[in-house]
């Protein structure tokens, strides 16, 4: 910030009051949930599974605003604990569908009732149309930075590039054919931290639409493929290139 320019007003920011309001709920929910010997993670990670048995890891860990390596750890000790149960293979693909066990459900249904009473304590003083309202402009709030940071995304991958019919999106870092350095993977984040929402995104390829090896920069206007030798990226260099 320059000399000058207007800091922000905490007492009226709406994002410091957002803030403030959270923390306030945390440690609400946390004094509720200590005496059960559950942290709010924990507590998350079994309601999230009452409402959508079988998430993966990855989906719990969207869904629980944690790490995948946090929620993974999370998810072993419950095991241990008797709460949940994964199989010891992946039915379809590498993901492990979680599911509560019985315990898990008993467990939860204490927990439930003590989080409701404190959401219930928080909008004590507001009628239903106002918490109504509230849920509309959370949600609003929300979709508005959700769509700032998928635009933030796409300004660092760039736009795709169209080669021979195809839609590539970059998503590699070059390398230094001279040294033999191969291309590096761009690293797209730990989607964990950023979208609740269940999918898996967490693995990077690149995005090609018709068939074929995917494919990065040798020279302006050349290809090759991913991880290519030296001597690859050398005669491509040298080809024709696309029109």
């Amino acid at each position: 910030m320059s000399q000058g320019e207007p800091g922000v007003e905490l007492d009226t920011s709406l994002g410091y009051m957002l803030k403030s309001a959270a923390s306030a709920l945390h440690s609400a929910l946390e004094a509720v949930l200590k005496p059960l010997g559950m942290t709010i993670t924990h507590y998350a990670c079994l309601e999230l599974l009452a409402q959508r048995p079988g998430l993966s890891n990855s989906e719990l860990a969207r869904g629980a605003f944690v790490t995948r390596q946090s929620m993974n750890a999370l998810v072993q000790a419950l095991e241990r604990q008797g709460l949940v149960v994964r199989p010891a293979q992946a039915p379809v693909g590498r993901a492990l569908p979680t599911e509560l066990t019985a315990r898990g459900r008993r467990q939860l249904k204490v927990a439930s009732a003590a989080v409701r009473r404190v959401e219930q304590d928080m909008l004590a003083n507001l009628d239903v149309s106002e918490q109504a309202q509230m849920r509309r402009l959370l949600t609003a709030c929300i979709a508005s930075l959700t769509a700032l940071g998928s635009r933030r995304r796409q300004r660092r991958l760039g736009p795709p590039r169209t080669v021979l019919g195809s839609s590539v999106q970059p998503a590699v870092e070059a390398g230094d054919p001279a040294k033999g350095k191969p291309a590096k993977a761009a690293e797209h984040g730990d989607v964990g931290d950023q979208d609740p929402r269940v999918g898996d995104f967490n693995h990077v390829v690149p995005i090609v639409d018709a068939p074929g090896p995917p494919m990065e920069d040798a020279a302006p206007g050349r290809l090759v493929r991913l991880g290519a030798t030296v001597a690859e990226r050398e005669e491509a260099a040298s080809a024709q290139p696309f029109p």
